[in-house]
């Protein structure tokens, strides 16, 4: 069966079908990761090494075999071999590399091709080398984390760390795979890391899932592109065959994501709704879901608690940017635990203690603070976002949910722990899943006082894409004044994200839609309240905010759309500044004049001294 990937109807027939079937799937490996530990010996005044964990944390370590902190945490406690006396590689290092053999004994692979989700797609494990935190890293990865685009213009110079050059990257379903891992997977972390995925796909059971990885792969390489990934899955997931589990969950998210990246908003938001549905009837809202589909495995089970905390976050995103979604989790209460951090799950670490909302809520009674991991942050945003969807909707807006969203809003940030305040650490590494926490609450801020500010411009209403419809509603808020400063730094620290020295592409895909509310704010501040000392730095900023969607839009249809929208706006925008400003300089006449004309024609003579005074201590108009 052969169905149109461009018909919404045969989208709609491929999902049905596939939540029609009702089987399982049964999954069993041994947990991954060795426990490393370092014994101290006797008692040490001044300790010359820290764990790893004290150390990302900036955090002073007592040093022991496991330091009051991670004994306290209940994380395990590792050191990394000192590297002193090391006088750097050796000419011999490359023959030093692991071979085949070494890589299938790290690993549990086998020495041979693997073939992935029955699609006898061969893995070759010489071009995988151990990376960062033990996770394999493909030596093409490498190579086109390095590339660049080719500069076409003097815009592009404005954008820290552009594109790198896809066609780098194997557009065969090898290269689609690592595609994923590289790019997209670091700011959605919910499918198993790359080892632990290899040997899963290895079982033949998961076409879907493979099918799935492909298709979101096939978003960063255009030359991929011209393939039938999207069809492809569509067709596996209508099969009535397929298991309704969480792999399933899991293929369905990946899908709607990139039907929003591919700007198809309706069916994204159609096969969102569906996996929510999916998730609920199988319970991964519950806490011993994981457990009892993790087949024993820390890490899988890992995997599908951060799955459902992928629906309640994307859940929330959508409802931010697509106008065809309704939030659907508003007001849900989930009990299950929180993901760890990112470099313990990458390295299959898993902490056997876990930590749930209720201790992230009460931590700031505690005596002593713990910082907890990134996605708990960005779990949070989206319970901020609900929040801001209350105190937006329903009769009359209640003025005290108004309070209580801005006051979250606030306390999301200064409560944030040291560790957690910037995204990129000192070395230059980016979190991606904390970028994106500060991203939504900034988000959030713009979506809560855009509304009852002067920023509700018409001709900004042109920009329909990335923009759910509440956002242009105007909302009784108090003192518009207040509401238009607050939603103008929110717009400026969304700008400031794009500045941090990082590669865009990496950065979510919903960070253009992001970008897009950053713009219309800029732009309904420059159509009639920016004065002449913020003009360049409005019209710089816009530029900025226009540059990057141009950049991403050489990748994604839904950012070249918006920005397209966007541009509109500000070329309309900066046509009528323009006429303006020749109109007062072809006058030949002078400020004052037209001002006092103007006093003169409304006010009793006598009266018009003040609001004289008044206007002249203005900037002019340029």
């Amino acid at each position: 069966m052969t169905i149109d990937s461009t018909s919404p109807a045969a989208r709609d027939d491929s999902i049905s079908a596939a939540l029609d079937s009702h089987q399982s799937l049964g999954l069993d490996w041994d947990n991954g990761g060795t426990t490393q530990s370092r014994s101290s010996k006797g008692a040490v005044v001044a300790v010359a090494v820290a764990c790893i964990a004290c150390r990302s944390r900036h955090l002073k370590c007592d040093g022991g075999t496991r330091c009051s902190r991670c004994l306290q945490d209940g994380t395990e406690c590792l050191y990394v071999k000192s590297r002193r006396g090391w006088k750097g590689p050796r000419r011999q290092a490359r023959s030093a590399l692991p071979r085949a053999n070494d890589v299938s004994s790290m690993t549990g692979l086998p020495q041979s091709a693997l073939p992935l989700g029955g699609f006898d797609v061969p893995v070759n494990l010489d071009q995988f080398l151990p990376g960062r935190d033990g996770e394999l890293v493909s030596t093409s990865e490498l190579s086109f984390m390095v590339d660049s685009y080719p500069e076409s213009n003097a815009m592009s110079q404005l954008i820290p760390n552009g594109l790198p050059t896809p066609p780098t990257i194997d557009p065969s379903n090898t290269g689609l795979l690592a595609a994923y891992y590289v790019y997209f997977h670091p700011g959605h972390p919910f499918l198993l890391p790359k080892p632990q995925m290899l040997e899963l796909l290895n079982t033949g059971q998961l076409a879907h899932l493979m099918l799935a990885i492909q298709y979101i792969g096939s978003l960063y390489v255009p030359p991929a592109r011209r393939g039938s990934q999207e069809e492809d899955l569509q067709n596996a997931l209508a099969k009535a065959d397929i298991p309704r589990d969480g792999i399933m969950v899991q293929a369905m998210l990946l899908y709607s994501i990139g039907l929003h990246i591919s700007d198809h908003e309706d069916q994204s938001a159609e096969v969102m709704r569906a996996t929510i549905d999916l998730a609920l009837e199988l319970g991964m809202d519950k806490r011993d879901f994981a457990v009892q589909n993790g087949s024993n495995s820390a890490i899988m089970e890992e995997s599908f608690r951060r799955t459902w905390w992928e629906v309640f976050v994307l859940d929330g995103l959508n409802a931010g940017v697509n106008p065809q979604y309704t939030l659907r989790l508003l007001g849900h209460q989930s009990h299950i635990d929180l993901p760890c951090e990112e470099r313990d799950y990458a390295s299959g670490r898993i902490p056997p203690i876990h930590k749930n909302l209720s201790e992230f809520d009460d931590n700031v009674f505690a005596n002593q603070e713990h910082a907890f991991s990134s996605s708990a942050y960005r779990i949070d945003a989206i319970r901020l976002l609900h929040k801001v969807f209350m105190a937006s909707c329903g009769q009359g807006a209640a003025s005290h949910l108004l309070d209580s969203a801005d006051v979250h809003l606030r306390t999301w940030a200064l409560q944030l722990p040291v560790e957690k305040r910037n995204p990129i650490d000192r070395m230059g590494c980016m979190d991606e899943v904390l970028f994106e926490a500060h991203m939504i609450v900034s988000a959030c801020t713009i979506m809560l006082h855009r509304p009852r500010s002067d920023l509700n411009l018409d001709e900004v209403e042109k920009v329909k894409t990335c923009v759910a419809a509440h956002g242009s509603t105007p909302l009784p808020g108090g003192c518009k004044d207040v509401h238009t400063v607050k939603a103008m730094q929110a717009a400026r620290d969304i700008s400031g994200l794009v500045l941090l020295p990082c590669p865009m592409i990496k950065h979510t895909p919903f960070f253009s839609c992001a970008v897009t509310m950053s713009s219309i704010v800029f732009l309904s501040y420059w159509s009639f309240i920016a004065l002449e000392s913020d003009d360049a730095f409005i019209k710089d900023t816009v530029k900025l905010n226009i540059g990057v969607l141009k950049t991403l839009g050489e990748l994604w249809p839904i950012a070249n759309t918006v920005l397209g929208q966007v541009k509109g706006v500000a070329q309309e925008l900066f046509q009528s500044r323009k006429a303006l400003s020749n109109a007062f300089s072809q006058a030949q006449v002078t400020r004052q004049e037209i001002f006092q004309g103007m006093v003169e024609s409304v006010t009793p003579p006598g009266e018009d001294d003040d609001l004289y005074g008044q206007f002249l201590a203005l900037p002019q108009i340029s």
